[in-house]
């Protein structure tokens, strides 16, 4: 963190998109995050595509590229032990992989330590009022990106998307997909705490599930990342479905996948070696 901006790292853990093809990402981002976001959030971020690991200053927040994820509950918003934030990106041959990059940037910055709630009525009447966890690229959900620059990157939710006064039709989204407060979008979801302590969620699957009861993990972590431990395998297992029909790649691009994810990373290491911390904590909380 540099005074009030936020400061992130793109790093590539893959040979799949060599440090070449974060540049143009990075720098799509940032004009999101110098344009239409700190308009609509009042929140300023850096990004910058960094090629070492081993030099990034300890305030930046790397967001990863990865081949593979060893865990799905290690996927997106994560943070260390000493509650600094990163992310974690699964790498697709079809480029989407830029929005999922805006999406935890932005979240980041509005929200580097996971734990922003705001109050409005619950989507079930007989809850009342209830807080809900201020994940601004969650209720857009994956497909409602725009371009800029040739590349993809999230929409967001403006501040009024949780203002339950609002009139339907009114924009709440950046890029205008949604239109109405709590709307959901498909491949979204909305997360919220009821006035018992208990946490619910509700899912667009391709139409609107019923909201769900849910246990965070307890990992003395943030409230996003808790959150994001058991909905993370739940929006990989919907990506996975929803682009079935999408080109495979070519035979080369198959094979360089296939050796890229045999390789054994210090990332990967890394990833392991944070899920297991995880856990332990998690078991000596419940013994």
């Amino acid at each position: 963190m540099n005074g009030n901006t936020q400061s992130l790292a793109l790093l590539t853990k893959t040979d799949n998109v060599p440090f070449s093809k974060l540049l143009p990402v990075a720098a799509a981002i940032q004009k999101q995050l110098d344009g239409e976001f700190l308009q609509a959030w009042s929140r300023h971020g850096s990004i910058t595509a960094w090629e070492n690991p081993d030099t990034l200053p300890q305030d930046y927040a790397p967001i990863f590229i990865c081949d593979t994820i060893p865990d799905p509950r290690l996927a997106g918003f994560h943070s260390t032990n000493d509650q600094k934030p990163y992310a974690n990106i699964l790498y697709n041959v079809t480029e989407d992989w830029s929005i999922d990059v805006s999406h935890e940037a932005l979240e980041i910055v509005v929200d580097p330590q996971g734990k922003t709630l705001q109050s409005a009525p619950s989507p079930i009447p007989e809850q009342g009022q209830v807080d809900f966890l201020v994940e601004i690229c969650d209720p857009p959900g994956r497909g409602a990106f725009y371009w800029i620059d040739n590349v993809k990157v999230a929409d967001f939710c403006l501040k009024n998307y949780f203002d339950a006064t609002l009139t339907p039709g009114t924009v709440c989204s950046h890029h205008e997909a949604l239109t109405a407060a709590f709307q959901i979008l498909p491949g979204g979801y909305l997360t919220w705490r009821d006035t018992t302590g208990q946490w619910w969620e509700q899912h667009n699957v391709g139409y609107m599930l019923p909201p769900e009861q849910i246990t965070p993990p307890n990992i003395g972590a943030s409230l996003r990342e808790q959150i994001d431990m058991i909905t993370r395998p739940k929006l990989l297992a919907f990506s996975a479905t929803s682009t079935k029909r999408r080109p495979r790649g070519t035979v080369k691009e198959a094979q360089a996948r296939k050796i890229a994810a045999n390789k054994i990373r210090r990332h990967t290491d890394w990833l392991h070696r944070q899920l297991k911390a995880f856990d332990a904590q998690q078991l000596r909380k419940t013994t």
